[in-house]
């Protein structure tokens, strides 16, 4: 799960001496790392203790560092551009991903206005359906196509009925996508025989179904589609190359710090490329990935508050509210102060309002309401 943080709170030498959710856990994991610090010692003891003598190292054995400037400028120019362009991918499928919970929020907010009184089952059953879509979808991203045994276990939890269930487990992840809008396309189709909507709402709403499911196969298109793996390849050739040179160039000193020098700008390198690999797929276990999960659940959480009846808000209070409505009686100084400090406003009763704030005059202006603040002006 991605680790939250504020930035204000974090200190230089603070964040980076931190060891839990950092690329340093990642990076002493990997066996490779170990590999190059090991060539590079063991390289720079024989070095230092005379195994390999000084003009070897002068004439056949010498390492130009012009040369090796070369190549790690280029390796760090390809690093930096694959992890760029896997930050960039990874955002994307995070706006993607959000908007195809939002296009599902909107359809059903649609239907669920035309399907008032008498058409409530048919907005039931279109729910129910974008549910079952919108598992199905955050399913497959979490842990590849759902199989017919994970299909039993949705009519086990009330999402299928044995008809769907027979229907879909045939077919493939796309195809059971597709045949879930047609589904809900037709119930929208006889929800328009028995309770009639304008052809402008019914177009509106049919596009709706059709855009939730075309979120979904943004997301899917972007997962689908990595850089490509001969770049990738490539790339960690020329890390390991680099690597090497480095492991034996830093070694050909009888200073200390080469060793220490090579430990920190490996360390560097491989994290980088491991930081990048995991954001490239942000739909897996790593601490950089998106909790998809813990998304549904808010999901279906916030949208079962919308479409459980209990919380529907009577239509004979919201007329009543109506004939109350009038001029507003806040003070925009006052809101705004109690945005930049909640605490310096205590609560106070609706009977320490002016009365008839709410069916004032235009010309009066908003309610008189002390405030501390003067000279704000925006």
């Amino acid at each position: 799960m991605t680790y939250a943080y504020d930035a204000g709170q974090h200190g230089l030498c603070r964040t980076a001496l931190q060891v839990s959710h950092t690329v340093w856990p990642m990076v002493f994991r990997s066996v490779v790392f170990w590999l190059f610090v090991a060539i590079n010692l063991v390289t720079h003891y024989c070095y230092r203790y005379s195994y390999f003598d000084t003009e070897s190292f002068g004439g056949s054995f010498h390492l130009s560092w012009t040369n090796v400037q070369v190549i790690s400028a280029i390796t760090t120019f390809f690093e930096v551009f694959y992890t760029s362009q896997s930050y960039q991918r990874y955002l994307l499928m995070h706006h993607e991903l959000n908007e195809a919970f939002r296009a599902a929020h909107r359809l059903i907010f649609e239907v669920k206005y035309w399907a008032q009184g008498a058409g409530i089952e048919y907005f039931r059953l279109v729910t129910r359906y974008t549910r079952v879509s919108m598992f199905l979808f955050i399913f497959e991203l979490k842990n590849g196509a759902a199989s017919d045994e994970h299909l039993l276990r949705l009519m086990e939890f009330g999402m299928l009925r044995t008809e769907e269930h027979d229907l879909l487990r045939s077919l493939s992840s796309a195809q059971r996508q597709l045949k879930l809008l047609e589904l809900s396309a037709g119930t929208i189709r006889l929800l328009n025989e028995v309770h009639p909507i304008n052809p402008p709402a019914l177009c509106s709403i049919v596009g709706r179904a059709a855009d939730a499911s075309e979120s979904q196969k943004h997301v899917l298109d972007a997962q689908r589609m990595p850089v490509p793996f001969q770049y990738f390849h490539i790339l960690n050739i020329m890390v390991v190359i680099n690597l090497l040179l480095w492991a034996y160039g830093m070694a050909a000193t009888n200073s200390i710090f080469g060793p220490i020098a090579f430990f920190f700008a490996s360390f560097i390198f491989i994290g980088m490329l491991k930081l990048a690999n995991a954001i490239a797929n942000p739909f897996g276990s790593d601490e950089v990935d998106f909790p998809v999960w813990i998304w549904f659940e808010k999901f279906l959480e916030n949208q079962m508050v919308f479409t459980d009846g209990n919380s529907s808000f009577p239509e004979a209070k919201l007329k009543a509210i109506l004939k109350l409505e009038g001029i507003p009686s806040f003070h925009p100084e006052e809101l705004s102060a109690f945005i930049q400090n909640p605490e310096s406003f205590p609560a106070r009763s609706s009977s320490s309002y002016p009365a008839g704030a709410f069916h004032s005059s235009y010309h009066a202006g908003y309610a008189p309401v002390p405030t501390s603040l003067s000279g704000v002006s925006h």
